[in-house]
């Protein structure tokens, strides 16, 4: 009917928006955390006290608005499909380069402005191309999703690449801090943390939509999801994933500038978390050809 048509376009539209919000909130929490690991303890202008809690307060604040705008994503998970709020990520490196500028006065250069802006469009083309319908599923549907052969290869091939790259940063961290000399490029160390850490984390993402698709039988139609075993191994899963996501974030903030690992983080992030929402859901199949296409190309365009 004509009236659930629009009913699903304004649901759709209010996963969008709460997608944006709580990814703003990450990212601006992920920078107070920052700001707070890194605010010099030597400032004049506090007392001995104040600059002891200080560092303490901004860690904890930024803490608090990451979590909270994690739930509102989990939330929009309820609303879109998964491989069009992953795109939305992307909004991390605007906000990122808006506090860079105004809050930490770090220098913003042309460059950066145009790659902000590809973002933007790469962004807009990714969820207009993108699958715009949401589909409810019951416990059976989801469970066949995680028995899918296609499912369990990639859930192998992310961990067996995840800890393949960890050890090998391990290994060279460890021989550069002996004074070893740098194996490859200087980038190299932070692209093999993000693309590990991402990998994992992203798998977070799917195991979020599908938990939310359960609390939504349980709330909305009454289905006890807990006498069924299913919804624990997602719960556990992740819970497991997403904590993985969350020490790596954090510790990535310790060891690199965040203007540089917060963006590098998170172009792993959604390029990932995109990936993993159309194999879990097989959100890609009821693309067309020109959506397929435009979807492609603004995922593209944005990573790039």
């Amino acid at each position: 009917p004509e009236e659930a048509t629009l009913v699903e376009k304004l649901l759709m539209g209010l996963g969008i928006l709460l997608g944006l919000c709580g990814s703003i909130m990450i990212n601006v929490g992920n920078n107070v955390q920052a700001l707070g690991m890194g605010l010099d303890a030597a400032q004049q202008d506090l007392d001995v006290k104040e600059r002891s809690k200080r560092p303490k307060v901004l860690w904890i604040t930024g803490t608090v608005t990451f979590i909270v705008g994690s739930v509102i994503n989990f939330v929009a998970f309820v609303f879109a499909a998964a491989s069009v709020l992953a795109p939305l990520e992307a909004i991390q490196f605007v906000s990122n380069l808006v506090f860079a500028r105004f809050v930490t006065k770090v220098p913003v250069s042309r460059r950066m402005v145009a790659g902000s802006a590809l973002i933007v469009a790469g962004t807009v083309g990714a969820v207009a191309g993108g699958p715009m319908t949401v589909t409810s599923f019951t416990i059976p549907q989801l469970r066949g999703f995680w028995e899918s052969p296609a499912w369990i290869a990639y859930v192998a091939f992310a961990w067996i690449t995840s800890l393949s790259m960890q050890t090998f940063w391990e290994v060279q961290t460890r021989r550069i801090k002996a004074g070893a000399q740098r194996c490859g490029p200087p980038q190299l160390m932070p692209i093999l943390y993000a693309v590990s850490s991402a990998l994992i984390g992203t798998q977070s993402v799917v195991q979020a939509k599908a938990f939310s698709e359960l609390m939504e039988l349980w709330l909305g139609s009454g289905v006890n999801i807990w006498v069924e075993w299913f919804t624990y191994v997602v719960l556990a899963y992740f819970l497991v994933t997403v904590g993985f996501w969350l020490y790596r974030l954090n510790a990535a903030l310790g060891k690199y500038d965040p203007l540089f690992i917060i963006p590098l983080l998170q172009a792993n992030y959604i390029l990932f978390s995109t990936a993993t929402g159309g194999i879990y859901f097989k959100e890609f199949t009821e693309l067309t050809a020109v959506s397929a296409a435009m979807f492609g190309l603004g995922v593209a365009i944005m990573f790039l």
